[in-house]
């Protein structure tokens, strides 16, 4: 979306990716008879102008969910996953959060060494002050106004494909390859060399590199770290579909935070079929374990299904696929120091929550090495 943003500006713009996909979590794929469906499960939870600038810069269609995404408590207990009163104790939580920190580096200050907490020494000040900030600008503030949680219209899954549309119809380039390093120049340009393979490079003006990408000093620029050096989560989602004329309830999006083995479920509404005979519904469930160590898999599943009610008779639960993906987590802050330089010709793009990993930029031309 930035690379959609600059583009409209009047910037010669290229992305470079070293996936197929597009989108950092917005990734879909092709399962069996299923076609193509989201690989993973994502939701775009309320903060204010969200909707509004991705349907301005990707032509994306919204409507209200319904029903609304809830959580579900292993005693049973159903709630609304975003509510007004719990987007007021989350900031309440991050304000105390940042107020023991800052407590917390006081108390350190006036101790011998010896006396130190350490407690919270792995959280940032500044990460925590702009949390706050932003939770209290983008949906504190406009509390009242929250009816809800959107979802695109035709489903999840479109994300990527209008993505795809949208670079095409605004001209931005895309190069599927790996960036080895990001160099400033003495002319003021930046270098980006690619993946040996390809031998190529790339010379651009500004660069713009996602938070999820670690950089590191050198001499003359910016190195990116290899993967080995990332701290990566892997998510494993299993594609699941049973016979609709059995269904319960169709929330489309149940997140289950005392589950040992599941962490949450989505449908997917665009892609009921007819396989024949029956109706049948799909879902994502992502799995917070590898699902190959967890024996009777089959048996949790549709028990699951049932304590979310979304089976309310007997019926067969067809597991279709396993898919993995590795997302960047937040634990890793080597590029901590590096994010807030004096101006240049770098830039790095800071996200919360899940983070992209495409990179973008005005180029200048393609070179060779």
């Amino acid at each position: 979306m930035y690379a959609v943003k600059f583009a409209r500006a009047g910037l010669k713009t290229v992305i470079v990716e070293k996936n197929k996909s597009l989108g950092g979590a917005w990734h879909s794929c092709t399962v069996e008879e299923l076609g193509e469906i989201e690989s993973s499960c994502h939701l775009i939870e309320f903060y204010s102008g969200a909707y509004e600038t991705i349907s301005d810069l990707i032509e994306l269609d919204f409507t209200y969910v319904q029903p609304q995404p809830i959580k579900i408590f292993s005693n049973g207990k159903s709630v609304s996953y975003t509510t007004r009163a719990s987007i007021i104790k989350e900031f309440l939580k991050l304000c105390i959060i940042l107020f023991c920190l800052i407590f917390i580096r006081y108390i350190n200050c006036l101790l011998p060494s010896r006396f130190k907490v350490h407690k919270g020494s792995q959280l940032s000040i500044q990460d925590m002050k702009e949390r706050v900030w932003v939770s209290a600008k983008y949906r504190l503030i406009r509390i009242f106004e929250y009816k809800g949680i959107k979802a695109p219209i035709d489903g999840y899954v479109t994300f990527s494909k209008k993505l795809r549309e949208i670079i095409k119809k605004y001209h931005i380039h895309l190069i599927h390859a790996k960036v080895e390093s990001v160099l400033e120049t003495s002319e003021g340009y930046c270098k980006l060399v690619l993946s040996s393979s390809l031998k190529k490079a790339i010379l651009s003006k500004e660069v713009y590199i996602t938070e999820s990408t670690i950089l590191e000093n050198s001499v003359n620029g910016f190195l990116l770290m290899s993967q080995e050096s990332y701290s990566l989560k892997t998510y494993w989602h299993i594609v699941v579909s049973i016979d609709k004329e059995f269904m319960g309830s169709m929330n489309s999006y149940i997140h289950l935070p005392d589950s040992q083995y599941f962490h949450r479920i989505t449908t997917s509404h665009k892609y009921s079929y007819f396989d024949n005979k029956n109706l049948r519904h799909f879902f994502i469930v992502q799995m917070r374990r590898d699902p190959s160590s967890i024996s009777q898999l089959q048996t949790k599943i549709e028990t699951l299904f049932r304590f979310c009610h979304i089976l309310s008779a007997p019926t067969e639960v067809k597991i279709h696929k396993t898919l993995s993906e590795e997302f960047i987590t937040k634990s890793s802050k080597k590029h901590n120091n590096n994010k807030k330089r004096a101006q240049g010709p770098i830039h790095i793009i800071e996200t919360f929550g899940d983070l992209g990993k495409s990179i973008a930029l005005n180029y200048k031309d393609i070179t060779e090495p």
